[in-house]
């Protein structure tokens, strides 16, 4: 027998025993947000998921542990948010910059999703702090075990933007700690990639844990399967999200299914999309993900459109990207014209970018990737196409409503529809972007009233060509089409009341938003960026004299004389300037402290030099004179407590410690400037936490992931700005060419229609004409045939063919979705009875929501209503009575939901009344399955030996600081008691 493994079989706590699971198959989810001015609301809906995600992955895992039961669909999760621009500083050479109150908002609004999802006050431990080479960490430890992870973005140490984001967790999360893990061999860096998944999220998206559950089930079923996204539903008020709610309705029902049934979808949507890390990792993905834009082309592709680029990246790669449309989350969308037209402007630009990327590919993308094939390439050409040319279609559509509507001439009706357009890209040629939106704005408004005299004239056409008539097939056949799309998505048939808004702003997104997006290509801006740093003077403006800046102690000791002088005799105030005093002289304890730190680290060369004590990877630990304990010099703050340096570096921690020398002393000088520039670690929002540092091999990698890819750089402003103008120019000259042409070309046909026409045979006008010429009575029969312009004939075949391939499409992917949905759907029906159950089917039934019940925070510390009691009668309910008798009692507040689970079995143990409602025979069966584990464990475990272990005095661990149990973690003390299991 191997004493190390004896060693901790015989020491572990509910012990985690995979000696007989494959670990690297186990699923791991790394969920990635990027944050960057996210509103409180907006964060508090990205919490709240986590939570719930914190909350279903403990389910998951004390149901594995506690039962040993082999529980389908098991995870690990771990959560990390990037946050750009998180700090602000006063000027540009401001080496000590100070949190923003972004990064603030999100420290205040976790400890209010906690309360949210967990419907009870929850306390959750203070973040443990680093300082990184990219800017500062933030870890907090849910109350479900699973890690939150705030990595706070330095833009004078690390580029901003999403891009640089994604590339930085992408080479962390899978390079650092897959690829770099010399634990690993290639065996099991392959394995783990291919169970390894990064779950792309926004700041403010909004979804369940059965959303991630059902894009994991698509990942699971094909190994191919490079990306996964769901359906995205838009949130928000008022006519732009009224809008957006229908258009991503028809895109996703319509385009996206169409495109997962005939071929790939080509965006998964960085707001919530799942990635598999092996295919991040193949050739050209993450490598060619990090190549910084040195074309014009190249910042409107990579820049503006980073989710559509990697998807394209991994098409080229020959891995396919699918949509499912069960898995639902929600994401606020813009709300305002400007904010609205500004999005689509760097959406609409990249898009195409991308996909003419696709096309002029093709031929190597069909050779290496299976679900690509020659008629989807022509599929997506016609798209190209019918974008191009949309704004000319748009066009000619106006022309013939006000020829209909207003009994104008052809001529007259096209230069009322010329002045407009012609007014509005002479204001894109010569004004700045909000000129721009604000005369989009009214044109938008006057082209909605435009739009309900072109219903009615679409209605007066109907009734005088008859419902036969090509415009008049395709208006029923396309309100047919989203109609029945909206039957067969019964959760969304709602989105279909506003289509009337969508119809509206036809001419305003599919005229106006192409001509603005066309103009305004060469801005490559996100919109409105926060200044980071103060105001700079203005050149020649004479500089105001500035005070100098007092100590801490001498402006707290002006405050009180201030104070002083102020306040008069009476005695409150007297206790108050005994309080401030007091405060005073904790202040300068607290200074005095600290430098007294500083001295001894840096300035006293005769003391004695703290020992180093580094893990096996990496990690160098600075340590105190007395062996058995690390020390890290405390904060300047009572509140501070002191804290040991762990590793963090994720979910898998290192189990095994040893003691080497090292004669590198850079840590030390580290230590020292993170000391010195780094304030913002004891910001109020974080005077309660735990400040360590990085291990040595970590902070390598950051410093070469920095040097290799992601340190600030400075682009030529004046290059970029003249190549991207000349590329805007090149842009709309063509776009401009395009569409004048078509629309020349269609009018003209239309004018000379009776010339050159083609008939069309479908319900003709039939005229009677009686005569009696001749004596001869006679009834002439004449047929008049619609005459269409070959052009526009040849167009609408195209658009009709569009419609039945989606409609088809469409309905296939339901299929599919409809599969899925029932395939996760327990059916109550023929089942039998609980009480006719044997214990492995009452286990089998559903174990996870059972368990939810036992771990939930509500209830377990006796201060809310039992779950009978919420919906109970008032005249039912004991709220006053619970309070008078638990008012005396005290005890431990829990604030986890393993410490939940325990205490909830206890009481099931002791026959104690529980707060929750579960079927007494599925406790009994719960008590038997853990009775039955115990027992094969204790039978399992042979008589402890020491003499086995004077052998090998190499694998004792030295100190209890090593030895790693399964619910080890530095932010949190609660552990199972075995005793009770």
């Amino acid at each position: 027998m191997n004493p190390p493994q004896q060693y901790r079989t015989y020491l572990s706590v509910e012990g985690d025993d995979r000696s007989n699971i494959d670990v690297d198959k186990i699923t791991r989810i790394f969920a990635c947000a990027t944050m960057w001015h996210e509103t409180p609301e907006e964060m508090m809906e990205f919490l709240k998921s986590i939570f719930r995600m914190d909350e279903d992955q403990a389910a998951h895992r004390i149901v594995k542990q506690y039962l040993q039961y082999p529980i389908e669909g098991y995870y690990e999760w771990e959560t990390h948010i990037f946050f750009d621009d998180a700090f602000w500083r006063k000027s540009a050479d401001d080496n000590d910059p100070e949190l923003n109150t972004y990064v603030k908002d999100l420290i205040a609004t976790l400890g209010e999703a906690a309360n949210e999802v967990h419907k009870t006050t929850v306390r959750i431990r203070p973040p443990i702090i680093y300082s990184t080479p990219y800017g500062g960490r933030l870890v907090w430890t849910l109350p479900g075990k699973t890690k939150v992870i705030a990595h706070l973005k330095d833009k004078a140490k690390i580029r901003a933007k999403k891009r640089w984001s994604q590339v930085m967790y992408m080479y962390y999360l899978l390079g650092h700690k897959i690829v770099d893990n010399d634990e690993y061999d290639e065996t099991r860096v392959a394995n783990r990639s291919k169970n390894t998944f990064l779950l792309a999220l926004d700041g403010d998206i909004d979804f369940q844990p059965d959303a991630v559950h059902l894009l994991i089930q698509y990942m699971k079923k094909n190994d191919n399967l490079g990306a996964a996204c769901g359906r995205i539903h838009p949130v928000g008020s008022g006519a732009m999200a009224w809008y957006q709610i229908f258009e991503y309705a028809v895109g996703h029902w319509m385009q996206k299914a169409t495109e997962h049934v005939i071929g790939c979808v080509l965006c998964s949507p960085g707001c919530f999309s799942l990635f598999r890390a092996g295919a991040l990792m193949d050739h050209n993905v993450m490598a060619r993900y990090t190549t910084r834009a040195t074309e014009a082309r190249h910042y409107v592709q990579y820049d503006q459109g980073e989710d559509r680029w990697l998807c394209t990246l991994l098409l080229q790669r020959g891995y396919r990207v699918e949509y499912s449309a069960a898995s639902d989350a929600y994401t606020h969308c813009p709300e305002g014209f400007n904010e609205f037209y500004n999005q689509r402007r760097r959406w609409m630009p990249s898009t195409m970018a991308n996909i003419l990327d696709l096309l002029e590919d093709s031929d190597h993308i069909k050779e290496v990737n299976d679900d690509i094939s020659t008629p989807y390439i022509w599929y997506q050409m016609i798209l190209m196409v019918g974008t191009v040319i949309g704004p000319g279609t748009i066009f000619l559509m106006l022309v013939g409503a006000f020829v209909t509507v207003f009994n104008m001439s052809q001529y007259s009706a096209l230069w009322c529809n010329v002045a407009p357009i012609l007014l509005y890209v002479l204001v894109s040629l010569t004004c700045e972007s909000k000129t721009q939106l604000l005369v989009a704005a009214i044109l938008s408004a006057g082209y909605g009233l435009v739009m309900m005299m072109v219903f009615i004239g679409v209605a007066m056409q109907i009734n005088e060509d008859g419902i036969l008539a090509p415009s008049s097939l395709f208006f029923f056949l396309m309100m047919g089409e989203y109609i029945i799309a909206a039957l067969v998505h019964p959760k969304e048939f709602y989105c279909l009341k506003y289509g009337v808004i969508y119809l509206m702003t036809v001419p305003s997104m599919y005229m106006l938003l192409v001509i603005y997006s066309v103009f305004n290509m060469n801005n490559v801006s996100w919109g409105t960026r926060e200044v980071t740093v103060a105001p700079k003077a203005v050149p020649g403006e004479p500089k105001k004299p500035e005070k100098k800046k007092a100590s801490m102690v001498v402006e707290t000791l002006h405050k009180v004389r201030d104070f002083f002088m102020s306040c008069s005799s009476d005695p409150k105030h007297l206790l108050m300037i005994n309080d401030s005093l007091m405060a005073i002289r904790e202040k300068v304890d607290h200074i005095d402290q600290k430098v007294l730190d500083l001295e001894t680290i840096t300035l006293d060369p005769d003391a004695e030099r703290p020992r180093k004590s580094t893990w096996k990877s990496g990690t160098t630990m600075l340590e105190g004179t007395k062996p058995s304990k690390m020390s890290v010099h405390s904060r300047p703050s009572a509140l501070r407590k002191k804290s040991t340096l762990d590793k963090h570096g994720g979910i898998y921690p290192n189990s095994s410690l040893v003691d080497e020398e090292s004669d590198d002393d850079d840590s030390l000088d580290t230590l020292s400037d993170d000391l010195q520039n780094n304030n913002w670690l004891y910001s109020d929002e974080l005077i309660r936490g735990h400040v360590t540092f990085l291990e040595k091999k970590e902070e390598l990698f950051w410093k070469k992931l920095l040097d290799a890819y992601l340190h600030p750089v400075e682009d030529d402003k004046e290059k970029v700005a003249r190549d991207l103008k000349d590329l805007r120019d090149r842009m709309a000259m063509s776009f401009f060419f395009i569409n004048i042409i078509f629309v020349v070309v269609v009018f003209l046909l239309t004018i000379k229609k009776e010339i050159l026409h083609l008939q069309w045979p479908f319900n003709p006008k039939v005229n009677f004409t009686y005569s009696s010429a001749l004596n001869v009575n006679e009834i002439i029969i004449q047929k008049t045939y619609l005459e269409l312009e070959p052009i526009g004939f040849v167009f609408l075949i195209f658009f009709f063919l569009l419609m039945g391939i989606q409609f088809f499409g469409m309905l296939v992917h339901r299929f599919g979705t409809f599969s899925q949905i029932m395939a996760n759907t327990d059916v109550e029906f023929g089942k039998t009875k609980i009480e006719n159950m044997t214990e492995d089917e009452l286990l089998r039934r559903d174990p996870l929501k059972t368990f939810k019940k036992l771990i939930k925070l509500k209830g377990v510390n006796g201060d809310d209503e039992k779950e009978e009691d919420v919906d109970a009668h008032v005249s039912r309910r004991k709220t006053v009575a619970d309070l008078a008798k638990n008012k005396d009692k005290k005890r431990a507040i829990i604030n986890d939901l393993d410490s939940a689970f325990q205490a909830r079995m206890a009481k099931i143990r002791n026959g104690e009344e529980t707060d929750v409602a579960v079927p007494r025979k599925t406790l009994q069966a719960i008590h038997r399955r853990r009775s039955t584990v115990m027992n094969i464990r204790k039978s399992q475990l042979r008589p402890f030996n020491p003499n086995a272990f004077r052998s090998f005095p190499e694998n004792i661990p030295q100190d209890n600081s090593s030895i790693v149990y399964q619910y080890d973690n530095p932010t949190f003390d609660g552990t199972v008691d075995e005793s009770n299991g």
